[in-house]
């Protein structure tokens, strides 16, 4: 009984950490996205290719313990990538 609502517990605050990930992403795209928009000098939208090159590093530190930072970033990129170009076309329609 106990391990159960341990478990639950625990899965519980695993999906609440991830729906709290994706809202972290969601605002951060948003951000950029405004920042592009609305800034004085040129904005570079430069997270993706962030993440890829963080990719590249842990890739070729090439140690067992970094499978899981890669794994991460690997699962998160595209995830930023969609709220960020989704939102720039919603504003480019509703302009």
């Amino acid at each position: 009984m106990l391990k159960r609502r341990v478990l639950g517990d625990l899965s519980t605050l695993i999906e609440e950490l991830e729906e709290e990930k994706r809202a972290i992403l969601k605002a951060s795209a948003k951000f950029g996205l405004f920042l592009k928009k609305n800034s004085v000098m040129t904005y570079n939208d430069a997270m993706t290719g962030y993440i890829d090159l963080m990719i590249r590093q842990e890739k070729e530190k090439a140690a067992g313990s970094q499978v899981d930072s890669i794994s991460y970033l690997q699962k998160n990129c595209p995830f930023y990538s969609q709220y960020f170009y989704s939102s720039r076309t919603t504003a480019a329609t509703t302009h």
